[in-house]
């Protein structure tokens, strides 16, 4: 009798099965990380009472929590350039799974405030130094979709977890829901110490400067790297997202609530839904555009033009919602508006991944996020000022959406005009060769 058996998977295809399961296993971490910063949201009512916090006190604890996320951002993932982010990634997840157990059973604002900065801070360098990752395992015209992929798992895991959570905190209160988070975070940190892998230093450097549109020098002076325009509208587009993400996590909940008059638990089912149609957009982007750069077409027409016509239309669609529509209508027009900027987490990294050399790419994702977190930081305190001095909280809703409309115009404008990473990859290379010489 003959055996046979199937020939061995080639190389090629077992670099790509090995990619896919690091962005599942980023994914899983991921969806603990967007946890962790939707948890005040859920809980903002309960803690405002407990602590006797103003919607301005609470609106300004989410902004310092986004302001020590922005300076960690670019602190500490110049790690990234010297440390393995296998372990890197391990050390991280435990600090903050840690941080989440004192806010369980703290009795003091003070205390509530620390470990939420905290937090801030050893989050931070998590999507940078995992977008890194994904640059090493997958080639430039096939990075949107992995990357965006990652970004959405944070949405799409809300949408199981986030009304679970919510009948957590009515059933067995607010201070549980940290509990849990606490130990989500150690479980994938199990995961990733086991399971997860950079690629091999030959493999990622190949798939890392694979585009043909550009060539860039082996290092290039940080200075001109965030003066760019390239890295600037990459600012520009990462900060209407994360200005989404702060609005998301810190007051979506409440204003489901207190603006639109649903109860608790429909509230956090309506939550779940807004996440469904925010993970649609973040996925539509990233196959949109992935799918426009395999075919051949250029950075600008598969990546810019698609973000700044988006972010046109999701401004239009958030001015729509405060129109005196239904409340359910209106909640829906809102996750719509919200799902088409959520292209601006992708944009950025992809476009700079293009240019930026390997081994200065984890600092530069870094600091693209802390310029990129102004956003975050930014939004909780403007709704929080715009909600309280508002007749009523639902007129300042509505002034905080027309105020994010505004945003989303802007950086359509900036991102058409600065993104040009082709552009920016010459203009090095010149200034490299004039002073070799």
């Amino acid at each position: 009798m003959t055996l046979t058996s199937s020939a061995p998977p080639t190389p090629r295809e077992s670099s790509a099965k090995g990619a896919w399961w690091i962005v599942l296993l980023l994914c899983a971490i991921n969806i603990v990380n967007f946890l962790d910063k939707s948890a005040f949201g859920l809980v903002a009512l309960p803690v405002m009472e407990e602590f006797g916090l103003t919607p301005s006190q609470f609106g300004t604890i989410n902004s310092a929590f986004f302001a020590v996320f922005a300076v960690s951002a670019a602190g500490l993932s110049w790690l990234g350039n010297r440390y393995s982010a296998r372990w890197l990634l391990v050390v991280l997840i435990v600090v903050w799974s840690l941080l989440q157990l004192p806010i369980a059973v703290t009795n003091t604002v003070v205390l509530l405030v620390l470990c939420r900065i905290a937090l801030g801070a050893a989050e931070a360098p998590f999507m940078p130094i995992s977008q890194h990752v994904l640059q090493q395992w997958f080639p430039d015209r096939l990075r949107q979709a992995p990357i965006m992929v990652v970004v959405a798992s944070g949405g799409i895991g809300g949408i199981v977890l986030i009304p679970l959570l919510a009948k957590l905190i009515e059933s067995a209160g607010w201070r549980w829901l940290f509990v849990v988070l606490a130990v989500a975070g150690f479980v994938v940190a199990l995961l990733w110490a086991f399971f997860g892998a950079e690629r091999p230093t030959d493999q990622a450097t190949t798939a890392a400067t694979d585009s043909p549109e550009v060539s860039t020098p082996d290092r290039v002076p940080y200075r001109k790297i965030v003066c760019s325009g390239t890295f600037l509208g990459s600012v520009a587009a990462l900060f209407v997202a994360q200005w989404i993400l702060a609005f998301g996590s810190a007051w979506v909940p409440a204003y489901l609530e207190q603006g639109l008059g649903f109860t608790s638990s429909k509230a956090g089912l309506l939550v779940g839904v807004l996440y469904v149609i925010i993970s649609v957009g973040t996925l539509g982007y990233g196959v949109l555009s992935q799918m426009l750069s395999s075919r051949g077409v250029s950075n600008r027409q598969a990546r810019v033009v698609p973000m700044a016509v988006l972010f046109v239309a999701g401004a239009a669609i958030l001015i729509l919602s405060t129109m005196g529509v239904p409340p359910v209508a209106s909640a829906l027009l809102l996750g719509v508006g919200c799902a088409l900027a959520q292209g601006g987490f992708g944009i950025g990294p992809v476009s700079l991944g293009q240019v930026v050399p390997p081994t200065q790419r984890p600092a530069v994702l870094g600091m693209l996020l802390t310029g990129g977190a102004l956003g975050a930081i930014t939004a909780p305190t403007v709704f929080g000022a715009l909600i309280q001095n508002a007749a009523t909280p639902l007129q300042g809703y509505h002034h905080a959406l027309w105020v994010t409309a505004g945003v989303f115009a802007l950086a359509a404008v900036v991102v058409m005009v600065f993104i040009r990473p082709e552009r920016d990859a010459a203009t090095w290379a010149v200034k490299a060769r004039v002073e070799q010489q």
